[in-house]
């Protein structure tokens, strides 16, 4: 039987598109190993691709870049969704130059964004250029701004000690920050409602005063649905809050909710007394601080305000240069002001810390008094403290306000007391000092 007219025609028509498609394939690998090797961005080495490619990226270290430095995570989208560029003054090939908040409030003015905080009706991704950008004011980030760094890109404090340098609505990342030295009280870097902080560096704030309530280098404020990661902070120094532990510091967070926090960096730049303290929750829920790596000079590290519920310290290391504070080093259920309190579901899992000093104080604390401040329901899983050589330090210290709280896979090295507990209810497993179970 003959084949059929139209079925023969089909059949020339599909072996056509099969030869052109495969000459295409060809030209495209030929197309794009030619031009790899001439865009302005760099060359490219195919011989240096990892096989298979993780998470379908190129090797960074295989691009040779030419113009700005891009640091290696920026590779992926710095440039490529940029709305405006800025750029410091004398700075070429920009679209808005930055020497002030006046300029930084006319380049929110050109974007349609001067006025908005939590709205995003108005969007753009704002790249700065290397330089270093005055602020002689609070900068505000809104909701609809990405704010990117590009290498060194710094915003510097030129203000007066007590004004903020920043306000962080809506997403700045590779930016560093520096206080330039100021006595300030006051925060220098709020963070609102749904903001994303990430990958950025604060330094300078060595002579930060103390004695005054939300006196902060980074400082969550009544925000909701807000995220720290990658965050540097090089000289926090350790302050008393005007009258209460925990509400002045390197990082306070007050009355907050769903706040995430992840610190690659926490140097300490000094104390100003054993009362003082270096991070504050203050009657706050679902903050949880992880993956970090906290080296303050001393005083309370991380203070948990009664009143606060559901906070989780997890995956972090805190390595005191000079002893625990007067309270601890980790404090949960401090005086909040109030007459009748309580703290319910506090975390600290996978947690190991150590002091360069004898402090005489504790680890971890629960404070409070069973008759008004309560603690409920504190968990310690699969957590270390070392003393320092002679210390009198506590590993954990429960209060007669702690109910209820439970440890497991613990243990305390070089210190005389493993467990002091005045508590009620408490539960322990797997509890260990020095190598010996308890």
């Amino acid at each position: 039987m003959k084949p059929i007219k139209g079925v023969v025609q089909v059949r020339k028509v599909l072996l056509a598109l099969a030869v052109i498609l495969m000459g295409s394939s060809v030209e495209a690998t030929h197309l794009f190993r030619n031009n790899a090797s001439n865009i302005n961005a760099g060359t490219l080495d195919p011989d240096r691709l990892p096989n298979p490619l993780p998470n379908d990226k190129i090797d960074s270290s295989s691009v040779t870049k030419y113009g700005p430095s891009i640091p290696a995570d920026k590779i992926n989208g710095a440039w490529d969704d940029c709305t405006v560029v800025i750029g410091t003054s004398g700075a070429t090939n920009v679209d808005y130059t930055v020497s002030s908040l006046s300029d930084w409030n006319n380049l929110l003015s050109g974007l349609g964004m001067r006025g908005l905080t939590t709205s995003a009706t108005a969007q753009a991704s704002v790249c700065a250029k290397d330089g270093v950008y005055p602020i002689n004011g609070s900068a505000i980030v809104p909701a609809g701004m990405k704010l990117i760094g590009i290498s060194s890109a710094v915003f510097t404090d030129v203000g007066t000690a007590n004004t903020e340098l920043i306000n962080v609505f809506g997403t700045v990342t590779g930016m560093k920050f520096d206080i330039g030295g100021l006595a300030f009280i006051g925060a220098k870097i709020r963070i609102s409602s749904g903001a994303y902080f990430d990958n950025n560096e604060v330094y300078g704030a060595w002579n930060q005063a103390g004695g005054f309530n939300g006196n902060a280098l980074v400082y969550v404020d009544r925000a909701i649905n807000a995220r720290i990661s990658r965050l540097r902070l090089k000289d926090p120094k350790a302050v008393g809050g005007g009258t209460r532990y925990g509400e002045a510091g390197g990082l306070v967070v007050n009355q907050s909710s769903g706040v995430w926090i992840q610190i690659d960096e926490f140097i300490g730049g000094g104390q100003t007394a054993a009362s003082s303290s270096n991070i504050g929750i203050i009657k706050s829920s679902n903050v949880h601080i992880v993956n970090s790596q906290l080296r303050p000079t001393g005083g309370n590290v991380i203070v948990i305000q009664d009143g606060s519920v559901n906070t989780t310290i997890e995956n972090t290391r805190i390595d005191v240069i000079g002893g625990p504070g007067d309270q601890g080093v980790i404090v949960v259920g401090i005086d909040d002001g109030n007459t009748s309190s309580v703290s319910s579901v506090t975390v600290i899992n996978n947690v190991h810390m150590t002091a360069g000093l004898n402090g005489s104080s504790r680890f971890i604390a629960v404070r409070g008094t069973s008759a008004g401040k309560r603690t409920f329901g504190l968990l310690i899983n699969n957590t270390t403290a070392k003393g320092a050589p002679g210390s009198t330090d506590t590993f954990i210290g429960l209060g007669t306000g702690s109910f209820n709280t439970i440890i497991l896979n613990s243990a305390s090295y070089g210190m005389p007391t493993c467990l002091s507990d005045s508590g009620t209810g408490t539960v322990k497993g797997q509890l260990y000092k020095d190598g010996v179970l308890q």
